[in-house]
C-alpha cells in the first residue's frame, strides 16, 4: 500500500490527532473520505465517457471506411 508500512501510518495518525484533536481528526478524516469519493466517481466517469467517445470514433472511422470501399466497387 503506497509502501507505507504499519509504523509510518501509526506515525502519520499520531501526529495528526495531536496537531488537530480527536473532534477535528474525526471531522477530516470524513470529509477526506467524502473528497476521496468524490475524485474517484469523477475519474470513473471521466474514464467511462472517453471509452464512449473514442468507441464512437472508432464507428465512424469504420463506417466511412466501408463508405468509401463502396464507392471504390461502384
Amino acid at each position: 500500500m503506497f509502501g507505507i508500512g504499519i509504523f509510518e501510518l501509526i506515525l502519520v495518525f499520531s501526529v495528526a490527532l495531536i496537531v488537530l484533536g480527536p473532534n477535528q481528526l474525526a471531522q477530516t478524516a470524513r470529509e477526506i473520505g467524502s473528497l476521496y469519493y468524490r475524485l474517484k466517481k469523477a475519474a470513473h466517469t471521466a474514464q467511462t465517457r472517453m471509452e464512449e467517445e473514442f468507441h464512437a470514433i472508432e464507428s465512424n472511422q469504420e463506417n466511412e471506411g466501408k463508405k468509401q470501399e463502396g464507392k471504390k466497387q461502384d
